[in-house]
């Protein structure tokens, strides 16, 4: 049986953004509102919705998409960073 494609899903160009955006924000805001509340049943269920929706698997795909990567550090060389110079107390100072 071939199931038909999601609507939602035939245009990733088409997709309302800002909807999108909205929607996540207001779960979000849902989840901490619950977690005030100590109402950890509700959290559980609006984090449960929020992975599970399409707008926030499509919103976390585009954050990785466009993410420049432009802050992340470079990775440490091959053979790991030299240790620390070590300094001796001897006394009245470092040597």
């Amino acid at each position: 049986m071939v199931k038909k494609p999601n609507q939602k899903l035939n245009n990733w160009h088409k997709i309302r953004w800002g909807r999108v955006i909205k929607k996540v924000l207001d779960l979000q805001n849902q989840i901490v509102k619950a977690k005030l509340n100590n109402n950890m049943k509700l959290v559980y269920k609006l984090q449960n919705q929020l992975v599970n929706s399409f707008e926030g698997r499509a919103l976390a795909i585009r954050k990785v998409i466009t993410n420049s990567w432009a802050n992340t550090p470079p990775p440490p060389p091959a053979g790991g960073f030299p240790p620390p110079a070590v300094k001796i107390w001897r006394g009245r100072g470092m040597v």
